[in-house]
């Protein structure tokens, strides 16, 4: 978004108007809040978390980036999560990630998941909290001034964290 600068204190301005980080945070709540999960994947070692806001399957237009440990759990049960990607079956070379991403998508076909919350915690950490008990958990580790995760509407406004990098 042209126009903004976003500052680690907290502050946010925008065309010479400050706004509170909440402000900030409650645009990424918008963006994600009542939309349905459909699909999850990678590029690399970027988890691609792809949601719809009509609930179509083949709208992935609002999508969460990840470039940091993140989780999926279920409950008190890890589904899956970013460690996975350094895990690689011995038998056909594929990614741990991948075969339980492509387990996920497939009940993800048949299972509506909405995003029914999502919270801000310290230092980047990000919990988007499910229908069914699922939660999906992001919490950057590293010192390094690097992107740890977007929030984004295809061709429209980015928001992540570290704010002042998206």
């Amino acid at each position: 978004m042209t126009g903004q600068r976003y500052d680690y204190h907290g502050i946010v301005e925008e065309e010479g108007k400050s706004l509170a980080v909440e402000h900030w945070q409650e645009h990424i709540r918008t963006l994600l809040v009542d939309t349905r999960l459909v699909s999850i994947g990678r590029a690399l070692n970027l988890m691609i978390i792809a949601f719809s806001p009509g609930g179509d399957l083949g709208d992935e237009s609002v999508r969460l980036h990840v470039q940091c440990p993140m989780r999926f759990r279920h409950r008190d049960s890890l589904l899956i999560g970013s460690g996975d990607l350094a895990f690689e079956r011995p038998e056909t070379g594929e990614k741990r990630y991948d075969t339980r991403a492509a387990e996920f998508n497939s009940v993800l076909k048949g299972e509506v998941v909405r995003v029914e919350d999502v919270r801000h915690g310290p230092a980047g950490s990000l919990s988007v909290e499910c229908s069914g008990g699922l939660f999906i958990e992001v919490f950057p580790a590293t010192l390094r001034h690097v992107e740890a995760w977007r929030v984004l509407r295809v061709g429209d406004e980015h928001f992540g964290y570290p704010p002042d990098l998206i």
